[in-house]
């Protein structure tokens, strides 16, 4: 009898305008993973999705920042959510003090 399905990591953090994947698993089950974003908060636009192998899960993101769900499914009445972060680059600003030195 088929497992929970796993997916790791969950969430899923994606840099703008680059990808991250996830691995799903279920044990005693060797079939197809689908995925199918969540009605709720749809990933269309957002990120695609591919799928490099049965159990890899790779995210793809375009220039806009958001966040969305997915579903994960496997052997039937099995499910996983995973929800997708996308996230824009971040700009560190430091302050240099510079002191004189005195001449004495």
């Amino acid at each position: 009898m088929p497992g929970a399905i796993a997916v790791s990591p969950s969430p899923l953090e994606v840099p703008q305008n680059g990808s991250a994947s996830t691995t799903i698993s279920e044990a005693n089950y060797g079939g197809a993973f689908t995925v199918t974003s969540s009605a709720a908060t749809p990933c269309g636009g957002l990120v695609t999705f591919t799928q490099p192998s049965r159990t890899a899960l790779t995210a793809t993101a375009g220039s806009a920042v958001g966040s969305c769900d997915v579903v994960v499914a496997g052997a039937p009445g099995q499910t996983a959510p995973l929800h997708v972060d996308v996230s824009g680059a971040s700009v560190i600003i430091t302050s240099r003090n510079r002191s004189k030195e005195s001449s004495r």
